[in-house]
């Protein structure tokens, strides 16, 4: 009809990631650190490595996509933000930034889901992976710290109706916070 939709998905290091292919054989008591800052090499840059990486085991034969050798060496511990790729475990939080959230900036209630929490707000531009969340809802149970695990922005902007702007966040439930991991700036 006479509306245009554009729909934008971008994916932070996609291209290395879905382009990016790495071989390698590392020796028995190998340092493995040396696979994420390669494959970083691809066209990322390493941010912080905060999870101390094992050594090899037992010699082997690395051969992948970039994501599958991540998650095979550090499931669940790696995460690009900004073109950067950081490793970190899920007890840590870069402690630079603490984002506070009160119910008055919630469009809903936070759902639980398993050890995650989510919640819907007004636009949130300045979010980052891997921050601190301060949490205060009219739900007591929810109220505290969490580490920022992923989000989305969701923008509708039109000249016939007033347009919406939201971010849609998902937080690790647990005390992430309790020692915050500073890499400038303060708490």
């Amino acid at each position: 009809g006479a509306d245009w939709i554009t729909t934008i998905e971008a994916f932070d290091g996609e291209y290395v990631l879905q382009n990016g292919h790495w071989v390698e054989s590392v020796s028995r008591n190998g340092d493995m650190a040396n696979i994420f800052t390669g494959i970083a090499g691809l066209g990322l840059d390493v941010g912080y490595m905060l999870q101390k990486i094992p050594r090899s085991k037992r010699g082997q034969a690395i051969d992948g996509y970039p994501k599958d050798v991540f998650d095979t060496l550090m499931y669940n511990s790696w995460f690009i933000d900004n073109e950067e790729l950081y490793v970190m475990g899920e007890n840590q939080v870069l402690g630079d930034m603490v984002y506070r959230l009160d119910s008055a900036q919630l469009l809903a209630t936070p759902r639980k889901r398993d050890r995650i929490l989510e919640c819907s707000t007004l636009f949130f531009p300045q979010l980052r992976i891997g921050r601190i969340i301060e949490l205060e809802t009219t739900v007591k149970q929810y109220n505290g710290q969490y580490q920022v695990a992923e989000f989305t922005h969701d923008v509708m902007i039109s000249g016939a109706e007033s347009g919406t702007a939201m971010t849609k966040m998902s937080l690790f439930i647990g005390k992430y916070a309790w020692e915050p991991v500073l890499v400038g700036g303060s708490v």
